[in-house]
């Protein structure tokens, strides 16, 4: 359900997608995430309620699975920061405003690996109360000392790819609230809903090229 209606975001908002000849290498999304703004920077991050799933697609889809109350469980967890500026307020138009925003993010598995990288895009509230982000993420770094990224019950993917792939890709924030006017106060315990996907930079596309193009033969 999250995935759908997180796909229909980007297709009614900013419209970002990956192009259709950069294979994805790894996707996440995350549910029910605590949402909250300080007045200069928003922050999703995991909560008891929060669930998700972080993917290898690489490899015929192995799947990190993080349950229900995974981060009073484990090491796991998962943290954005985007901060916002250029806020813009519209009477009229499919949004009634939009902001700029740039940031980073921490996913960290199990054991305490962790994927991170930097943020870049747009913020929309929608005319019926919606928040979102379209954004990019650029550097992205995996750090995994024991070549692995753990989800519960043993479910997980190998980190070892072919060379060091510096990895870019799109990223979507959604929360529910038609409730505050968007950033225009404080708030927080927000739901909010985190999908991204990732994919090689164009250095690194010729040396996954293979594996990837073997990965996409699969899915379609």
């Amino acid at each position: 359900m999250t995935r759908t209606i997180i796909a229909a975001a980007v297709a009614s908002t900013a419209g970002l997608a990956l192009a259709q000849s950069d294979p994805a290498v790894l996707s996440f999304t995350y549910s029910d995430l605590n949402g909250s703004f300080d007045g200069s920077t928003f922050s999703a991050d995991a909560q008891g309620s929060t669930s998700g799933d972080v993917t290898r697609l690489d490899q015929g889809a192995t799947t990190a699975d993080f349950n229900s109350n995974f981060v009073n469980t484990s090491l796991a967890n998962a943290e954005f920061d985007i901060s916002v500026s250029n806020v813009q307020n519209f009477a009229f138009g499919p949004f009634s405003a939009t902001a700029t925003g740039m940031g980073a993010f921490t996913l960290t598995d199990a054991n305490g690996d962790t994927i991170s990288g930097d943020l870049s895009g747009q913020w929309f509230r929608s005319t019926d109360g919606q928040l979102f982000f379209n954004g990019f993420t650029s550097g992205v770094t995996i750090n995994a000392a024991d070549k692995s990224f753990d989800g519960e019950g043993g479910t997980g993917f190998s980190t070892n790819f072919l060379g060091t792939p510096i990895l870019d890709g799109t990223l979507v924030v959604l929360s529910f609230d038609p409730s505050f006017t968007i950033f225009s106060a404080p708030f927080s315990d927000i739901s909010t809903q985190i999908s991204g996907r990732l994919v090689p930079t164009p250095g690194a596309a010729a040396i996954l090229g293979l594996a990837g193009l073997a990965g996409t033969r699969r899915r379609r």
